[in-house]
């Protein structure tokens, strides 16, 4: 098996290059890598033996049933309907887990209501006094602060289960909200959580189980902690070495047998709150195995000063994370009053689109591939040029590769004119915005680039993708910008103020991505061979299916929206109703991985490249091949119509790029 080592793609061992990126695929050392894993199962292996790492599952506050948390298996001892005490009566269950169930329960004398927490017997010490639940968690009932869910009162039923009532909080937690979270409202969430736990820690208690779960956005717009000071409580009078907390959320300390007694340390809440920020800003867990770039990398979209606050949080030592909750606040208000102060991008406001149609030649359309072709080759010095896209007027031909820059050509210039330099890397997908002047570059970086190609400024730098951006798509009204990369993640953002809108997440890591014509839809491909189209007002998928038997490499809805084409490493190009999802035909002729395609504006042929290193043209709605256009070079990474049907441009793997055009 081989790797890519730009986007760590695996293929077999027949390919030579990436058909995403087109660097040269490495020998992947399958054998190594099993040896380390099976390394890594044997010293935890090791430390669960000593105790370590045994888990006492959390007790999940929860004001509505999580959607995926299943019943309990055992018999609960508390059921819907009970009345404990002759006052709280239990109506709904909430949630609940192998600890305990969650109901919401209403106060008869008074009418109020309340979460009503009880405990299993069986999960906590053999032979526990009674009342011993009581008087530990009594002192809970005198915390007080507008952040953190107030404990009403402790006990034990009738038949000797720890209970607590607990306040009622109604809302949404982080994970809820509309996603991409704004960063303004990241940093108020850890402000206003530092500031809960700030009170917590003054108390003196901590959280000990700070999740997404136990932080919810109340109706009221401010953010509440569930379930504070119980993890204490509950790991006293839990058996021996368990650990009650969330795994990928517990400091490292909290693991090990070395440091128990201090576990209790107020500085393994602030890392748990680095994990909570970590996640909300970069869309995972900050344990990463392979991590290609920096995920919190700052920038326009995340503060210098947020990031160096966020990676000192997830320090492995407490000694050099901040002090205390009371300061992380501090930083986080300083953070947000720098994020408001900011002045808003500048950029083009779209104002016309440019035709539709392909320009069409006084004795009728251009005939593609009838016409007599000639051909044209840019040649740039040392690098590969592997992505290009044509301006709409298709007077600009822009083109990207290995050494970041982005150049820009003239109509029969051999010499570019202008070098658009700021990328960290190479760049993988650029494309103009249809009606303003604007042009999107994304690469290995993890960022988006936004020039005006009058001048070759940068207008933005739009990040927040978590790996390498492959592909770049404009709405046809230019107000849209869609974006992919080695993520599981689709993003789109406002291409008229360059904020991020919302993601679009993928069970499998996206691969390619395109808009329909009239921006209302998404289709994206995946490593799996998936492929779904999302509806973006409701964001639900319309259609979603198994398409390709191996990874999707370029997708694209034909020019009147009634195809979607796919190409894939499977050696296929595969044409689909974007209607019903259904396939209308199978193109199979590339010797190797499909890299690349394009439909004609006409929509009236298709044009490909592949690993093969030549250019294919299809006739879509017959599935023939018309004619086949050699390259010099091994890979095709991709291709590109002129928006009049006149030219068309290929990006390779050399430091060039071909040309064809209509005589």
């Amino acid at each position: 098996m081989k790797v890519c080592p730009d986007c760590s793609t695996t293929y077999p061992d027949e390919f030579l290059f990436c058909p995403l990126d087109a660097k040269a695929l490495l020998q992947f050392q399958t054998a190594a890598r099993e040896a380390a894993a099976e390394a890594r199962e044997r010293a935890a292996g090791a430390a669960h033996e000593d105790g370590a790492e045994r888990e006492l599952p959390s007790p999940a506050t929860a004001v509505s049933p999580p959607e995926d948390e299943p019943e309990t298996t055992a018999d609960p001892e508390i059921r819907v309907g009970a009345t404990v005490h002759g006052r709280y009566g239990l109506e709904r269950r909430l949630g609940g887990g192998p600890l305990g169930e969650v109901f919401e329960a209403v106060d008869l004398e008074e009418q109020s209501r309340w979460a009503f927490k009880v405990l299993r017997r069986d999960q906590l010490q053999d032979h526990l006094p009674p009342g011993r639940f009581a008087r530990q968690a009594e002192p809970l009932t005198a915390l007080r602060h507008p952040g953190l869910a107030g404990v009403r009162e402790v006990g034990e039923t009738e038949d000797g289960s720890p209970f607590l009532v607990l306040e009622l909080v109604r809302g949404t937690d982080p994970f809820e909200l509309s996603q991409p979270v704004s960063l303004d409202k990241v940093c108020g969430l850890g402000r206003e959580v530092a500031e809960a736990l700030a009170a917590l820690h003054a108390f003196g208690t901590i959280h000990g189980d700070l999740k997404p779960r136990h932080i919810i956005l109340t109706p009221q717009g401010s953010w509440k902690l569930l379930d504070v000071g119980l993890t204490p409580v509950l790991e006293a009078l839990a058996p021996p070495d368990a650990v009650a907390g969330t795994p990928g959320y517990l400091a490292p300390e909290r693991l090990r047998r070395d440091c128990r007694d201090q576990w209790a340390d107020p500085r393994s809440d602030l890392y748990s709150l680095g994990v909570v920020l970590h996640e909300l800003l970069a869309g995972r867990l900050p344990a990463t195995e392979r991590p290609a770039i920096p995920v919190l990398r700052p920038g326009p979209r995340i503060p210098e000063s947020f990031q160096r606050l966020v990676l000192a949080l997830l320090d492995p030592d407490p000694e050099a994370r901040p002090g205390s909750a009371r300061e992380v606040a501090e930083v986080l208000a300083a953070v947000q009053e720098e994020i408001s102060a900011r002045p808003a991008v500048a950029l083009p406001t779209p104002e016309r689109q440019y035709p539709r149609h392909p320009r069409r030649a006084a004795s009728g359309p251009v005939d593609w591939p009838a016409a007599r072709l000639f051909s044209r080759r840019l040649d740039v010095q040392g690098k590969t040029v592997g992505c290009v896209a044509f301006s709409p007027d298709g007077q600009v031909l822009a083109g990207a590769g290995d050494d970041g820059v982005v150049r820009l050509w003239g109509p029969g210039s051999d010499q570019a004119l202008a070098e658009l330099a700021g990328h960290d890397g190479p760049v993988h997908a650029v494309a103009f915005s249809p009606a303003a002047p604007l042009l999107a570059s994304g690469g290995r970086d993890g960022t988006v680039r936004l020039w005006d190609p009058r001048t070759s400024c940068l207008l933005a730098t739009l990040a927040g993708h978590t790996g390498a951006v492959c592909t770049a798509a404009f709405s046809r009204d230019g107000r849209t910008l869609v974006t992919s990369g080695s993520g599981q993640e689709v993003w789109l953002w406002d291409a008229t103020t360059g904020r991020p809108r919302r993601t679009l997440g993928s069970a499998e890591p996206v691969t390619a991505a395109g808009l329909s014509p009239g921006g209302r839809e998404v289709v994206y491909g995946t490593a799996g061979g998936m492929l779904e189209i999302v509806d973006l007002e409701t964001l639900r998928t319309r259609i979603g299916f198994r398409a390709h038997r191996q990874a999707v490499t370029a997708v694209v809805f034909s020019p009147d929206g009634s195809l979607v084409a796919s190409a894939s490493v499977d050696r296929t190009l595969r044409i689909w109703s974007a209607e019903t999802g259904e396939r209308t035909a199978v193109l199979t002729g590339h010797p190797q991985a499909v890299s690349a395609l394009a439909f004609h504006p006409a929509g009236t042929l298709l044009a490909t490249g592949g690993l093969d290193g030549a250019v294919r043209l299809w006739d879509p709605e017959a599935g023939k091949l018309q004619e086949t256009l050699p390259v010099a070079s091994s890979c095709v990474t991709s291709v590109v119509f002129s928006p009049a049907g006149d030219a068309l441009a290929a990006g390779t793997d050399r430091p060039s790029v071909e040309m064809w055009g209509v005589a």
